[in-house]
């Protein structure tokens, strides 16, 4: 059974050039962004507006370094060098150790 709520519309889809490519899509909420080739659009339930990527003169991007992952690694950096440390002596001791059986 599906459950079809009477309130809720589908996304907006905004009106494309025959000769365009969509390279990229994203839904909010009841609008759509569409990346094209040539311009970014984003359709609502009344509205649409298109802004040419001639336009677009910067993009501001953030990377986020969790310190969580960082001391994560960190902690796997030293257990494997621990464990690198005990495993020549240990194979060692096992070696004479089967030897002398």
């Amino acid at each position: 059974m599906k459950l079809v709520l009477p309130f809720t519309a589908p996304p907006a889809r905004p009106q494309l050039a025959a000769n365009e490519r969509v390279v990229a899509e994203a839904v909010l909420g009841g609008d759509t962004a569409v990346l094209t080739d040539r311009r970014v659009v984003v359709a609502g339930a009344n509205f649409e507006q298109s802004l040419p990527l001639t336009h677009v003169a910067l993009v501001r991007v953030r990377f986020e370094h969790t310190v969580r992952d960082i001391v994560v690694g960190a902690v796997s950096i030293v257990i494997a060098l621990l464990l690198f440390a005990i495993a020549s002596p240990v194979r060692t001791f096992l070696l004479n150790q089967s030897a002398g059986l």
